[in-house]
């Protein structure tokens, strides 16, 4: 370990020469002796001392305080004042420059020793507590930067929740305004179009009744048109099902196919018959596309089957769900694939397959059609308690 260096300041020649030596005695190296305050300050500068010992009182332009003020303001450098006066005043103005230590003329060798090992342990102490202090300080503005970055974005995110939620609640906005309209749409149709339908099917088969048995032509033609106006009124009561705003989003798959049957098949004087669990969970998508097959199969029945009879039937075992919709309408040749025109069919068996599932048809000429699907998503639930609604 390297001795510590001391620079001594002191304008008498002999006492400077005699505090050299017992500095090198107690172990310390002594650099230069200085006999003013410039040549002092010069002498800081090319040696790099570790502590100075300063005489108060100093020949010359400026005073041994004056030095050590200077002194400070250049280096951070601990300075022990040599004085042999003791009056109140010289202390006061002493204490001004903040030295790190006094040793009074005389002294003894221990006396100098330990205000040294003081000194040199204050300054190595205030050091570390200031480089302690610019890391704290350097820690601290960090920390602000980082809350400064973090507050900005958050505010960014927050304006773009706003932004988003303003957004879903115009969108939501625009949805309840079209569903009100449609559900106006929907009852202007059916206060309109479906009486003005009632009564030409009342009014042909009055006519029928009072024309003449002998005109078999006329009567089959009022047949025709009554068939006719059935089957419009059925198509305008699918139309007004489609108006309304399904259950499938809030009720779930059982909820929203009674819904369906009760608005639809039976006031177009269907029998129809529901057999589910109370509940069925199913994930969304497994959920959206069931309903969709069961809605495809019961158009196709209503418009092409002339059923009487239509049975909806939601299976559960194991996690395999199976799903029928059974008419007892005219059916149709199963070779012939002219089911729905081919499109109803190729559009459930898509939405099957997306479900890993199947779609299997079932019909004859005169022995009505069935539907069945078979999906492997379902998940069961163990208190589901299966009930049929037959209307």
């Amino acid at each position: 370990m390297s001795p510590v260096k001391v620079l001594v300041v002191e304008d008498e020649s002999i006492v400077a020469l005699d505090i050299q030596h017992r500095l090198r005695a107690m172990g310390y190296a002594v650099v230069g002796l200085a006999l003013t305050g410039p040549e002092a300050l010069d002498l800081v500068e090319r040696t790099n001392p570790d502590l100075v010992l300063m005489d108060i009182r100093l020949k010359g332009p400026i005073s041994g305080i004056e030095t050590a003020e200077q002194l400070r303001a250049r280096r951070d450098l601990p300075v022990i004042y040599l004085t042999a006066y003791t009056d109140q005043a010289t202390l006061d103005r002493a204490r001004i420059s903040e030295p790190f230590g006094y040793v009074v003329k005389p002294f003894e060798d221990r006396e100098l020793s330990i205000t040294i090992e003081i000194a040199l342990y204050r300054h190595k102490v205030e050091q570390q507590l200031r480089e302690n202090q610019a890391a704290l300080e350097a820690y601290q503005d960090e920390l602000e930067q980082r809350v400064a970055e973090r507050t900005a974005e958050l505010t960014r995110v927050n304006d773009a929740l706003r932004l988003e939620i303003a957004a879903r609640e115009r969108a939501q906005a625009e949805r309840a305004a079209a569903q009100e309209e449609r559900r106006r749409l929907a009852q202007d149709i059916h206060d309109s179009v479906t009486q003005s339908i009632f009564s030409m099917i009342f009014t042909t088969q009055t006519a029928r009744q009072n024309i003449d048995t002998r005109d078999g032509q006329a009567a089959e033609t009022l047949r025709e048109i009554e068939d006719m106006a059935r089957q419009a009124l059925k198509d305008l009561r699918l139309l007004l099902y489609q108006l309304r705003s399904p259950l499938l989003e809030y009720e779930g798959l059982v909820s929203a196919l009674r819904y369906r049957l009760d608005a639809v098949e039976a006031r177009a004087g269907i029998k129809t018959k529901l057999v589910a669990p109370a509940e069925i969970e199913l994930s969304g998508e497994a959920e959206e596309d069931a309903y969709r097959i069961a809605i495809e199969a019961l158009n196709n029945s209503l418009k092409h089957a002339r059923a009487t009879e239509v049975t909806v039937e939601l299976r559960p075992e194991g996690n395999t769900l199976t799903m029928s919709v059974t008419d007892n309408g005219v059916g149709f040749d199963e070779s012939s694939m002219m089911y729905s025109g081919g499109l109803g069919l190729a559009g459930m068996q898509e939405r099957a397959a997306r479900l890993g599932g199947s779609v299997i048809v079932r019909s004859a000429r005169g022995a009505g059609t069935s539907v069945i699907l078979r999906i492997n998503c379902y998940d069961e639930q163990p208190d589901a308690v299966t009930l049929g609604a037959e209307e």
